[in-house]
């Protein structure tokens, strides 16, 4: 038998039973926060007709509302959001000495929250709206909620 060979051969042992002494986990967590917006609802909500008592009679209270700007006007822009997440995890605990130990996580988390949001005029009446993903839309925004921009309203289907 070679050196290393032998080394390892001296080692496998320990190594072994520092591992049958560690624990492996598989995690999985489902997590769910609010309703997803019925896609008939935001289809009937017709730009330039919708008014916002209409939004919020077929969409519900938004989670974030704030002031914008349409056409130089003052203007508001609310957000509706959801997050349906499934998340695995696998962690090893390997203890590596009696007062010390090693432990490694590896997750696949999906917490995106998918959303849209509405933009009114300084008349409460819909002029457009944005959706995908509410932390892109707010990370493309500066890190603000997202202003109207009619060129992005007509990129949406």
């Amino acid at each position: 038998m070679t050196r290393p060979a032998r080394c390892c051969a001296r080692l496998a042992p320990g190594l072994v039973l520092r591992l049958a002494t560690g624990c492996i986990s598989l995690t999985y967590e489902r997590e769910r926060k609010y309703e997803r917006l019925p896609e008939s609802a935001l289809a009937a909500l017709a730009p330039g007709k919708a008014e916002l008592g209409l939004c919020l009679e077929r969409l519900g209270a938004p989670l974030w509302a704030w002031e914008d700007s349409f056409g130089g006007k003052s203007s508001a822009a609310l957000a509706w959001g959801w997050l349906d997440q499934a998340d695995w995890s696998v962690t090893l605990f390997v203890p590596v000495t009696d007062q010390s130990s090693l432990s490694f996580t590896w997750r696949d988390i999906d917490a995106r929250m998918r959303g849209v949001v509405l933009f009114f005029d300084a008349d409460w009446r819909l002029v457009g709206m944005r959706e995908g993903m509410l932390r892109d839309l707010f990370t493309s925004a500066g890190g603000r909620p997202p202003s109207f921009d009619e060129d992005l309203d007509e990129e949406q289907p």
